[in-house]
Formats: structure tokens, sequence, C-alpha cells
């Protein structure tokens, strides 16, 4: 008689889920722009942008929403091509603060928070809403990036988070974010989404922007070079004057961010591609304007994009 070895039964390892690693959750939340994130920021850095003399203020000439997704990708480019060693040897020799650097992220998120702040009261009293064309036009090409992005990158962790982040999103205000911060996926990822097919179009990234400044122009926002808010107070105890301080957090934004930018083209020099990514704020983050003062017309979702 043959006595049978009871079998180990090991639980496969394909079954456990997959843990993102400390690393990916770090970089996942210095790269977010969201209330919890920006209110805890300005809370750090409200001394700072108070005790900026006046004189040192400078003019606002640039989106600061636009500003502050730019600001967290430099950062993010920075680290992802293995670049901060040699800002690291720059300080040492005394040609750079790496406090420049390193409060990038923070300064963004600062920017952002009182952008938000500024945004919120203008849209608390306003009664505007979205025309039914505008409305469905944007949802659905927000619907098509997402599956365009989540197909061809859903592996990549990064842009898993950030679609995920997306995703979470409510209310027209985000959608008109959600739109940009798409169309700047689709630009950093042109190369590996050429030549998929629909719904991905290449035309989508500069359609989302035009789609979003239409929502925001709508909602009595302001897409391009942003308000000063000046009189804006905030409602509640702290009576805080948001707009002087988003003149004051855009000026210090973009001292860091140039210096950083210098820099970078200077580390990059011998790459010309890779430089070119270090331009000055004022010029990444400038918003186009319209060659007419009538806003263009939103596009109709199921017509067809021109060929490129």
């Amino acid at each position: 008689m043959t006595t049978k070895k009871p079998v180990s039964k090991k639980p496969s390892a394909a079954a456990k889920p997959a843990v993102p690693s400390a690393d990916t959750i770090g970089k996942t939340a210095l790269l977010s722009l969201d209330e919890a994130s920006g209110v805890a920021a300005f809370s750090r850095r409200r001394g700072q942008l108070v005790a900026l003399p006046v004189h040192s203020v400078g003019v606002i000439h640039y989106g600061v929403r636009l500003a502050a997704t730019s600001a967290l990708g430099l950062w993010a480019l920075i680290e992802e091509r293995g670049l901060r060693q040699g800002f690291t040897t720059l300080a040492k020799a005394g040609l750079f603060e790496l406090s420049h650097l390193d409060g990038l992220p923070e300064l963004a998120r600062t920017l952002w928070y009182i952008r938000h702040r500024l945004d919120e009261q203008v849209a608390l009293g306003s009664r505007a809403t979205l025309p039914t064309e505008l409305l469905d036009a944007a949802t659905e090409l927000r619907r098509d990036m997402l599956r365009v992005l989540e197909f061809r990158l859903g592996d990549d962790a990064e842009v898993a988070a950030r679609l995920d982040f997306i995703r979470r999103s409510t209310g027209h205000q985000d959608l008109a974010d959600d739109l940009v911060r798409l169309g700047g996926l689709y630009h950093s990822h042109k190369d590996t989404l050429s030549g998929m097919p629909r719904p991905y179009q290449p035309t989508d990234a500069e359609r989302a922007s035009k789609l979003a400044a239409q929502i925001l122009m709508t909602l009595g926002l302001q897409p391009a070079l942003e308000k000063t808010g000046a009189g804006a107070k905030a409602t509640g105890h702290d009576n805080l004057d948001w707009g002087d301080l988003q003149t004051r957090a855009a000026t210090l934004l973009e001292q860091s961010y140039d210096e950083v930018a210098a820099a970078g083209r200077y580390l990059c020099r011998h790459k010309p591609d890779l430089a070119a990514r270090f331009a000055p704020l004022g010029s990444v983050a400038r918003n186009r304007r319209a060659s007419s003062k009538d806003p263009e017309p939103a596009p109709s979702p199921t017509e067809d994009a021109p060929k490129p």
C-alpha cells in the first residue's frame, strides 16, 4: 500500500496584490496638487510670504495654475534624469542654493492653493453654469484622454498615480484643471502615444487647453494672465488678502524656478534637447491669448480632428 505525501499548498506569488514602494508613494505625494497638501504648504510658507519686502514683490505675468504644475514637472524631471547630484555639486561650489530646488514643490503647492482660494471666492459668488455643449465636449474629451493614457501608459507608476488623482476630481473647475493636466501628459509622452488609433488624436492636447479656458471664462475665472484679486478677502477669522499673497507667492516661485532652470541649462549644456526643458518660468507658463476678443466656439465632440 502506497502512502501519498501531502501536497504543500503555497500561496501563489501572482495572487499577492502589488504594493507600491515607499519611493513611489512619496514621489506621488510630491507631485500632487490638492487642497490638503496645499493648505499644509501654505501654512509652512505663510511667514515667508508676509515677510517678503514690498519692493521685492513682482508683477504676475504668467498663469499661476500652469506655473504650479510646471514647477512640479521640472522637479520631477530632475529626479527622473538623475540630475540632483549636479545641482548638489554646484551648491558645494557656491554657485547654486540647493534650497531653490528642494523648496520648488512646496512653493508650487502654496501658489496653487492661494489661487484655489481666489477662484473659490469667484465661483461661490457666481451662479454661472456651463452650456450643455461645452460640458459634453469637455467631459467626452477628458474620458477619451484618460482611456488613451491608461491603455498606453497604465503600467507607468507615476502616470497611473496622476490618472487616479484626475479620476477623483469633481466639479466644473476640476474638469478644467483635469484637461490641463491631461494635455500636459499628452505633450510629455507624445512620442509614446504617436501612431495610436482613435480615440487618440494628436491635436487633443491643444483642444483640451482651449476647452479648459472656455470653462474657466464661463465660470467667471480668468484663464489668461491671472487676476491679482485685489481686495479679495478670505471668509472666516483670518481675513487674509489672498490677492496680495498670490503676488508674493508667484514672486518667490519664479525666483526659485528660474534659479533651478538656469542651473539646469548649464548642467545640460551638452544635451540641447534636455537643456531646452529648463526654460524660464515666464515663457513656460505664459498663457496664449486668442487673436480675437471673442472666445472660439467649443469643438464638436464628434468632429474629426485635422490630420497632422
